[in-house]
């Protein structure tokens, strides 16, 4: 494109990048260290620095679940069978559901996939293993399990090692719920408050 100016001199203007709202929020997202993500609706996180966003992968893989149900709830779940106890096996489940979503996904019916659940059989000798991998998000599940057992936000965030604050919203949005502690139904209305 051109533009002409009225002394008839001539400014040529570069073609707008594709990706153009892509390069201004990375821009802006380097303006983001330091500060809270208070633009964004979340006043109580900070950001304190950038990662590497480069997810750098070659895959010629089938990966194969021992099974895949449709439950009577609607919801999918895969059954895995172990030998034995790794953390490890979490990467193995998240790269299991991000197969079946995107299996959906490719047949445009990604909206009829309402719950995916994960259960894993030990077939050998394991006396403990960990039930729930958190990367911090919700926790409520963990939470109405403490909470049926009587336990105090102070104790529960103690144990959980998580937030006072964070375990004590849940709790307040919990009362009415109990004893049994429904997590979806706390989750909705936690949903419903933000």
């Amino acid at each position: 494109e051109k533009i002409h100016y009225n002394e008839g001199k001539e400014r040529h203007m570069g073609v707008i990048a594709y990706q153009n709202k892509d390069i201004a929020s990375k821009l802006t997202t380097e303006l983001l260290v330091g500060n809270h993500l208070g633009p964004f609706g979340l006043p109580e996180k900070k950001v304190v620095g950038l990662l590497p966003t480069n997810l750098p992968a070659v895959e010629s893989n089938e990966l194969r679940l021992d099974n895949l149900f449709e439950m009577e709830d609607g919801a999918v779940a895969i059954l895995d069978y172990e030998s034995k106890f790794s953390r490890e096996n979490f990467v193995k489940y998240l790269n299991y559901v991000a197969r079946i979503m995107r299996r959906y996904a490719n047949q445009k019916s990604l909206d009829q996939l309402k719950k995916l659940k994960i259960l894993v059989i030990y077939t050998a000798d394991v006396s403990q293993a960990q039930e729930i991998y958190d990367f911090g998000g919700v926790v409520i599940q963990l939470v109405c399990g403490k909470l049926r057992k009587e336990k105090s936000p102070e104790t529960i965030s103690e144990e959980l090692e998580e937030e006072l604050e964070v375990i004590q919203k849940i709790c307040k949005a919990a009362k009415g719920y109990g004893p049994d502690y429904d997590w979806e139904q706390i989750y909705k209305k936690m949903s419903l408050k933000e």
